[in-house]
């Protein structure tokens, strides 16, 4: 991993990251998430990822992430994840 860009955001108590990795298929959420503590050694609850992207016919895939200072901030700030109405009736 080859961290592009970093920005220290106090007003939300986040960096905000830009990095590259290196793959032969597109990495999922979880994949960038271990990869992510692996590399800068921070907790799995405390990171936020945006956007994973790549060019086409490219092997290197960008991946835009947060890093909160802890996981109190990141639940007052990160959008909640809705339920699907099949989930919140009851599936029959």
């Amino acid at each position: 991993m080859k961290i592009i860009s970093e920005f220290k955001n106090d007003l939300l108590k986040r960096k905000e990251y830009v990095a590259e990795i290196e793959a032969n298929v597109t990495p999922s959420m979880a994949e960038s998430v271990s990869i992510i503590v692996k590399e800068l050694k921070v907790p799995e609850e405390t990171i936020a990822i945006k956007k994973i992207s790549s060019r086409f016919g490219k092997n290197v895939f960008q991946i835009s992430f947060y890093v909160y200072e802890s996981a109190e901030n990141k639940a007052l700030i990160e959008p909640k994840v809705k339920k699907k109405k099949t989930e919140q009736q009851g599936v029959k």
